[in-house]
């Protein structure tokens, strides 16, 4: 697989730093152990798209259950391959917020549309 697009890196790392209601998690700690949990390959993905051709897939960590709007057009390789590459960046930041600034750069209120993105 080719090296992953920052525009799914970001939104992989967006989806990790999220709470279902958009709101900051508090501890780097829970964005690290959902894109561990994809980047091993323990998610379900839906079969159905919406609209935008986004799909949900779905894991669960220490009870707790999260999922992860992404390209319906991504294999399951491709899949933890991004979450391998938001992994790395993760690793290089000590708090929510410092990840958060450097990556995301500015807040959007809406979820990114990755109907057009290809790898």
């Amino acid at each position: 697989m080719a090296t992953p697009t920052w525009k799914l890196v970001q939104s992989f790392i967006r989806e990790a730093t999220e709470d279902d209601e958009c709101n900051p998690v508090a501890s780097l700690d829970i964005a690290y152990k959902k894109l561990r949990a994809i980047q091993r390959g323990h998610f379900a993905a839906a079969t159905a798209t919406d609209d935008g051709g986004l799909v949900q897939i779905s894991s669960t960590i220490g009870g707790t259950s999260f999922s992860f709007a992404i390209p319906a057009s991504l294999d399951r390789a491709e899949i933890i391959a991004v979450a391998e590459t938001a992994l790395q960046i993760i690793g290089k930041h000590a708090t929510v917020a410092s990840l958060r600034r450097c990556v995301l750069r500015r807040r959007k209120n809406t979820r990114p549309d990755f109907s057009t993105f290809r790898l």
